[in-house]
Order: C-alpha cells, then structure tokens, then sequence
C-alpha cells in the first residue's frame, strides 16, 4: 500500500469532498472549459466535480463553472460529452 498525502478536493456541484483521483477536472482554456480525467498534473485554475449524473448536471451551468474558473466562459462541454468520456 501506497503511503503519503492524497490530496482532496471540493465538488463545485454538490460541495462534498473527496480525492482528486475521484473527480473529473475541468480547466480553463482560451475563453472555454476543457474536461481533463488525468491523474496527472495540469496547471492553472481548475474545479472539480464528482462523477455522478446530478453533479455533473448540475455543474455545467455556466454560472456555476464562469464562479468556480473566474472567467467568462464562452464554450462549455455538453453533458453527453462529458458521460461519453467517463465510460
């Protein structure tokens, strides 16, 4: 077994915590949201979001994702693109 720091973060949809590893990460790219499912790191300003349907519903609301990048999101990945990916 593995030891050390895992590192946790927030859901933006339904505000629960949970490692990294769990949840889809979502990044600021030009004036859109790109969806990243790599365990490996990214830089710059990302949000998380769990792995379920409601969540991931719920969290692509443009407002919802435009507060948690502080940007002005101009494209966004539908939630069939986002579903499509996790499978």
């Amino acid at each position: 077994m593995k030891r050390g720091h895992v590192p946790i973060r927030q859901c933006i949809a339904c505000r629960s915590r949970h490692p990294k590893t769990e949840l889809i990460r979502f990044q600021v790219r030009g004036d859109g949201a790109e969806m990243s499912l790599t365990g490996g790191e990214t830089s710059g300003r990302g949000c998380y979001l769990c792995c379920r349907e409601q969540c991931i519903e719920r969290g692509l609301k443009k407002e919802r994702l435009a507060r948690a990048l502080r940007r002005d999101i101009v494209y966004l990945p539908s939630q069939e693109e986002v579903l499509a990916r996790l499978v």
